[in-house]
């Protein structure tokens, strides 16, 4: 993966359009696979400003609160990108089960 060429182009497209939700997302997707998971999260909340309601975005904001330990929350998000029609609910739900999981073995 070439990520630092991804992150340049990314932010090269967001210098001509700042407030692409999509753009964002792919940048904050960048972060994410480089371990910066708190960046990822700060960017995801910014896109989620400009598109609230895009299934994959919101299935990305729980990947990243998933593997930063806010299974709540992230069950959240990824409760409301299959019921915005999430083109693979079963996917989800999968990492929805994974939560419950992971919350009834920490107990």
């Amino acid at each position: 993966m070439r990520l630092a060429e991804a992150e340049s182009l990314i932010l090269r497209a967001l210098s001509i359009r700042p407030d692409d939700g999509y753009f964002i997302d792919s940048l904050a997707w960048v972060y994410y696979r480089k371990g910066d998971y708190p960046r990822a999260e700060a960017e995801l909340r910014r896109a989620l400003s400009f598109i609230p309601d895009d299934p994959v975005i919101l299935e990305h904001m729980g990947d990243v609160l998933s593997v930063g330990g806010k299974r709540e929350e992230a069950a959240v998000f990824f409760e409301k990108a299959i019921s915005q029609g999430h083109e693979k609910p079963e996917e989800i739900r999968g990492k929805l089960n994974q939560i419950q999981k992971a919350g009834s073995t920490a107990q």
